[in-house]
């Protein structure tokens, strides 16, 4: 449902490959999926359509023996052929021609539309605009209710995509309960590919991928959003993310055990720890709505890694804090919230929703 299903095609055959290439690319309106039947180490006499293929490496010996199966004529290793070689230089070309369309298109499109284009320069340079938090540190401060803090970054996300055009992204499935979804943004799709809100679909680990592509293509402040349990699908892609230094942020919602009729399926116990082990990922589970503010700001304005927010479904009381206490603080990951003497005997340390 909702694919183009090419194949089973013989995958080892060129011009059944490139057939089927062109007949995905005519398909604008689905995704196209090319079935492709192929021979593991194909070419290898000794080893072809065996697991030792791909563990082990062929040695010189069946090195040799695959040359002369497919008739490969270069003896030293890593040799291009000269016709290779020249069709490849072709992109050289090709690619100055069409970057030199693209600047004089753009070079237009700035003359029309000047705020628009310089709106797209700044996201592209990953700039952010003059004045992007200047609303959110007096967010809670009449707050008197108890807040959940996913509640609370569902306001903090809306104010910040009110000032950054480039903020975008979305939810497993999950919007309504991550509380992720922009309000005055549309919602992505074929006929509309300006939205902001994507709907990924129960699928975890396809999310942490095409956010990460966002991220690597430039020009867009990407954000994914499921439960904490839920991490383990995305692992592999949010390694990558830290591994890759992109600034995705991941917006995990039901933290805590304390999530009442969900039950201890939805109770993240490891997860929380496993995420804070992974290099370059920075891990923020704020205690309160004001805790939710500095989150984002960390969040935001990180360039050089992925962040992940871990957020309660619980509602959560806005702590009381010491005078010279700011949002500011949380970037340092830890302060004093409260002083019980200059002098203690004891120093209480906790995050997230225990914290109260």
């Amino acid at each position: 449902y909702g694919w183009h299903v090419i194949g089973p095609i013989d995958g080892m055959d060129v011009e059944s490959v490139d057939i089927a290439l062109k007949e995905a690319r005519v398909r604008l309106d689905m995704p196209s999926l090319i079935i492709c039947s192929t021979v593991i180490g194909y070419g290898s006499p000794g080893k072809q359509g065996t697991s030792s293929s791909h563990g082990e490496p062929l040695g010189e010996t069946e090195v040799n023996l695959m040359r002369e199966t497919l008739s490969w004529e270069y003896s030293e290793p890593f040799t291009i052929p000269e016709q290779a070689l020249n069709h490849f230089r072709i992109a050289l070309n090709r690619g100055k021609e069409q970057q030199s369309q693209w600047e004089t298109l753009f070079e237009r499109y700035r003359v029309i539309y000047p705020k628009a284009a310089e709106e797209l320069t700044s996201s592209v340079s990953g700039d952010l605009p003059d004045g992007w938090d200047d609303n959110l540190s007096e967010l809670f401060q009449t707050e008197k209710r108890s807040i959940a803090t996913r509640e609370a970054s569902g306001q903090v996300m809306n104010l910040i995509s009110d000032k950054i055009h480039h903020f975008i992204g979305g939810s497993a499935d999950l919007g309504p309960s991550n509380k992720t979804i922009l309000n005055d943004r549309s919602h992505y799709s074929i006929e509309n590919h300006g939205g902001h809100n994507f709907h990924f679909g129960v699928r975890e680990h396809a999310m942490g991928a095409i956010t990460n592509g966002m991220a690597l293509h430039g020009g867009i402040m990407p954000y994914a959003a499921t439960f904490l349990i839920f991490s383990d699908y995305m692992r592999p892609p949010m390694r990558l993310a830290a591994l890759m230094k992109l600034g995705v942020i991941y917006v995990f919602t039901h933290d805590s055990i304390g999530l009442g009729e969900d039950g201890p399926t939805h109770q993240p116990v490891e997860q929380l720890l496993s995420l804070r082990a992974i290099p370059n990922m920075v891990v923020v589970r704020p205690a309160d709505a004001i805790e939710t503010i500095g989150a984002w700001k960390i969040a935001i304005q990180r360039k050089n890694g992925p962040t992940a927010l871990a957020l309660s479904r619980q509602n959560l009381p806005i702590l009381d804090r010491e005078a010279d206490v700011s949002i500011d603080d949380v970037g340092k990951g830890g302060y004093v919230l409260s002083r019980g003497s200059e002098e203690p005997d004891v120093i209480l340390i906790a995050t997230g929703s225990e914290v109260q």
